[in-house]
């Protein structure tokens, strides 16, 4: 609306239409020879673990997923037919064997994705932002839809994008029916140059000789909910 000193016309309505289209960027995954536990950190415009794979699918053993909910695991490799997992998503963490060094350009969106944790151990990855130090995440909340049932108990579930860290936080932050509560967390692992790093919540745990300082893109991480 565009007002005027015309006074037949004070004010004249012009119309506008636009189409959106999505910004996509381009991420480089770089794979060492051997184990590496990733995640991806931006949604890929395919998500077939197929499509994603396809240019170094002679150089992969295995790939490995993990289902938080009913905590079983899901496989793929190249040529097989029992393969369980095929997609590949940002939120989610992968063990990937390969036989040599390899990366791939995933094309990829800004979509935002959901982390679904439960109690127990969660497989994850980071969500797009700077690395960060350890203890907290951006806001979960909890999901819709019914619960999983495991071994006779339904787990909470919460939804969220693990996001930064920050070192003076010791709860993970959610809300539930309106009202703020504490998800506790007792550890969270990752994988560094072929060893194990860990932080517990409990200082008074045994920690570990490498202990884990921060989070990083791309990287995937075990974290236990209480």
């Amino acid at each position: 609306v565009i007002p005027s000193n015309d006074p037949d016309y004070p004010n004249t309505e012009i119309m506008l239409t636009g189409k959106y289209k999505e910004k996509l960027y381009e991420m480089t995954l770089k794979f060492a020879k051997g184990w590496n536990f990733i995640s991806l950190p931006l949604q890929p415009t395919n998500t077939s673990i197929t499509t994603i794979m396809e240019g170094i699918s002679g150089n992969i053993n295995i790939v490995w997923g993990y289902d938080n909910e009913s905590k079983s695991w899901k496989k793929y490799k190249p040529g097989a037919d029992d393969n369980t997992l095929d997609k590949m998503v940002a939120g989610s963490g992968y063990w990937i064997y390969l036989n040599n060094e390899a990366s791939i350009v995933v094309p990829s969106s800004d979509e935002s994705v959901d982390v679904h944790l439960v109690s127990g151990w969660n497989l994850v990855g980071c969500s797009p932002i700077e690395s960060a130090g350890i203890r907290t995440a951006a806001t979960i909340l909890p999901s819709g839809g019914s619960t999983t049932t495991t071994k006779g108990r339904v787990p909470r579930r919460y939804v969220g994008s693990i996001k930064c860290i920050n070192p003076e936080e010791e709860m993970f932050s959610a809300s539930m029916f309106g009202s703020k509560v504490s998800v506790g967390w007792d550890a969270i692992w990752g994988w560094s140059a072929n060893k194990w790093e860990a932080s517990y919540s409990d200082s008074s745990m045994n920690q570990p000789s490498m202990k884990l300082n921060g989070i990083e893109l791309g990287k995937a991480y075990w974290i236990k909910i209480k």
